[in-house]
């Protein structure tokens, strides 16, 4: 079969400074925090949407 992995990794440098993150500590936190399930995603308005990043299903 085929699998596909998507990595989410932010790039201290340019993602922090663009997001006002100073530790990568933050920018871990901020990932958590914005990142939704694709369910999830469906119930919420395009505005709640905006700051999301949108995932698919994750696999264990």
């Amino acid at each position: 079969g085929f699998s596909f992995i998507e990595v989410l990794s932010p790039c201290p440098t340019q993602f922090g400074r663009r997001n006002r993150l100073e530790r990568p500590d933050e920018m871990i936190k901020d990932l958590i925090r914005r990142c939704i399930l694709e369910q999830e995603a469906e119930g919420l308005t395009e505005e709640e949407r905006a700051e999301k990043i949108i995932t698919g299903e994750f696999l264990s």
